[in-house]
């Protein structure tokens, strides 16, 4: 992050915290306090399917694209494949107690920084040449141990993320 913030000038985008960021497999909305003892049967059921595996983040990009950047993140590398299949079952049963499936396909990201609401045309130039520039290869390796249910409420200051429960995979 430090190396993608000092190419960025005039503060155009609002980083995210380090200890905000995450890796969302499903986005579910609002949902009801009944519905959340069904999602957490369903993060441990699917849990239990999956064994503990390497993440390896590489590369960096931007939503909707690098011309026009509004959300800026790092990937993963190709070897996802097991993020992948953990995001199409836990979707899968989700879609069982009545939640849409994804309209669009699913993109894994960790989200670094969005790009502030109001900047001048100048300012988009300057933002939209720093992202087709700007380079990292890979920059890290974790071990994906469980997933989460988490609770989100958007703050001033950012989103304020509170874990609810908590799904380790099989030994």
């Amino acid at each position: 992050m430090e190396a993608l913030r000092s190419g960025v000038v005039d503060d155009l985008v609002r980083w995210v915290r380090p200890d905000s960021m995450h890796l969302t497999l499903k986005f579910l909305g609002e949902i009801e306090q009944l519905q959340v003892h069904a999602i957490e049967q369903i993060l441990d059921q699917v849990a239990g399917g999956f064994a503990e595996f390497a993440l390896e983040m590489a590369g960096f990009g931007c939503f909707p694209n690098k011309k026009r950047p509004r959300v800026i993140w790092v990937g993963f590398d190709a070897a996802a494949a097991e993020l992948l299949r953990l995001q199409a079952e836990l979707t899968s049963h989700l879609e069982l107690i009545g939640f849409e499936g994804d309209r669009r396909d699913y993109h894994p990201h960790m989200t670094l920084g969005r790009v502030r609401k109001e900047l001048s045309a100048a300012h988009s130039r300057i933002l939209s040449d720093w992202a087709k520039e700007a380079q990292i290869g890979t920059i890290g390796k974790f071990q994906v141990e469980s997933i989460s249910l988490i609770h989100s409420v958007l703050e001033p200051g950012g989103a304020v993320y509170t874990r609810l429960h908590s799904a380790r995979f099989a030994p």
